[in-house]
């Protein structure tokens, strides 16, 4: 059994530097770590050290040692170690130490000697969930047979994820067709839209059909294969795709999800093809009431022209694609629209998968939308997050451009910064109108 401990007092150090900066694989070690006396002879002292795996993983190392008259010390045995974030005062990821590495199962946590005794935590950005931030870390260690856990002081601690943003763009090279296809993430959760460039052709239903059913370069890191079922035909009438299928579809005809998806992939990605207003499907060379899973067949089906907020999806191969989620309230106001493409919103849960666009600093001080344009005037951060990142600032305009333009009475946006300095980053254009480029999410790899 563990003495009954009335005091102890836990001074944890921490230093960490994130946010882009070179250190990850230099160690920071901090020895002006205090002795805590709970008396004259009982004493635990506690030293860290951090690692910068990366700019998205920091490793802590927690070094324990303690008086004679302290001993035993045990950890709780399912429990050793909690650590919280919190964002703004909200705490936002707590985790176990278990969860988060499962080989200290294997540590001694019995500590019975006045040796030294130490364990390393990592704290991934993606085992803990959270998007592109500046948080606060709390370190609670959990000590059998003592009524509360020892609670470190909140530390500083920064998360930047190195997945890859390639910026939309206006225009190809040489004499190719660009086609937008809509390919499912690898949990079948939301559709999003990728440009791939393929030879010329002047069949581009044709095309796109031939393409969906490749499915996504594995480049990507998205649902692999095809996610429709095979098309038997193919026409136009009116500005409404004409799609045939069998009357055996599958999967396709069997499950909710699998239906809706391919529903929507074909629908999304026919539709963005200028011919092309609308998709009417055929079974069996017949238009049905019901098909694909009890899904309304027996008109045409068009694609979703509802406001949309353009997010970042973080694929499992480190690419960021900017994905269109549903506004859900059409009646949001501009400032409520922008506050969505930040952390701190009620609109939008964002994750490592789902990351905000807009950083924390930048600030819509002011609008206005006359005879369609959207003027925005923003705060000298905006300029700042390109020369922190300028790929970062890329993803934040095209994902601005994209969200705005989506409003029914929106057809350009301005840019207007407070204090802008004499030189701008290369490509930032302000003061002007501007549209969403032509080609989102470009197939590169």
């Amino acid at each position: 059994m563990v003495r009954s401990l009335t005091t102890i007092i836990l001074l944890i150090m921490i230093f960490i530097t994130a946010s882009g900066i070179p250190l990850y694989a230099d160690t920071m070690h901090l020895d002006l770590l205090q002795n805590a006396r709970v008396s004259t002879e009982d004493t635990i002292v506690l030293d860290s050290n951090i690692t910068m795996l990366s700019p998205s993983h920091p490793q802590l190392e927690i070094t324990l040692t303690s008086s004679s008259k302290a001993l035993p010390i045990e950890f709780n045995e399912t429990q050793p170690v909690t650590v919280f974030l919190y964002h703004d005062e909200d705490r936002v990821a707590p985790i176990n130490l278990l969860d988060a590495d499962p080989s200290f199962s294997r540590i001694e946590k019995n500590i019975i000697s006045d040796e030294s005794f130490s364990f390393v935590l990592d704290l991934p950005q993606k085992l803990l969930d959270v998007p592109n931030g500046n948080y606060e870390l709390e370190v609670q260690l959990h000590i059998v047979n003592m009524e509360n856990p020892v609670t470190s002081s909140r530390l500083p601690l920064s998360y930047n994820s190195e997945a890859t943003y390639i910026q939309a763009s206006n225009s190809i090279v040489g004499n190719k067709t660009a086609l937008t296809l809509y390919f499912p993430d690898n949990n079948s959760s939301y559709l999003i839209p990728i440009t791939r460039t393929i030879p010329y052709t002047n069949r581009p239903l044709r095309a796109t059909q031939d393409h969906l059913l490749k499915g996504p370069h594995e480049a990507l890191g998205l649902l692999e294969g095809a996610s429709i079922p095979e098309i038997q035909g193919l026409g136009l009438s009116r500005g409404i795709a004409q799609v045939y299928f069998s009357d055996n579809i599958g999967v396709y005809g069997e499950y909710a999800s699998s239906a809706r998806m391919a529903v929507s992939s074909i629908v999304n990605s026919l539709s963005s093809i200028r011919e092309v207003d609308g998709v009417q499907f055929y079974f069996n060379n017949k238009i049905v009431k019901e098909g694909f899973h009890g899904m309304i067949m027996d008109e045409p089906i068009y694609k979703d022209m509802n406001p949309k907020i353009f997010v970042g999806y973080i694929t499992p191969k480190d690419r960021m694609l900017l994905l269109p989620l549903p506004a859900n309230n059409e009646n949001l106001s501009v400032t409520e629209i922008f506050k969505s493409l930040k952390f701190s919103n009620e609109f939008v849960n964002y994750s490592y998968t789902l990351q905000p666009s807009v950083p924390k600093d930048v600030e819509l001080l002011d609008y206005t939308l006359e005879k369609g344009i959207l003027s925005l005037q923003i705060n000298s951060q905006f300029i700042e997050t390109f020369y922190d990142d300028y790929n970062r600032g890329a993803f934040m305009v095209d994902s601005l451009l994209y969200t705005f333009s989506s409003l029914d009475d929106v057809d350009s946006i301005e840019f207007h910064i407070e204090n802008p300095p004499s030189t701008l980053p290369d490509g930032v254009i302000l003061n002007k109108p501007i549209v969403p480029a032509n080609y989102i999410n470009p197939e590169t790899y």
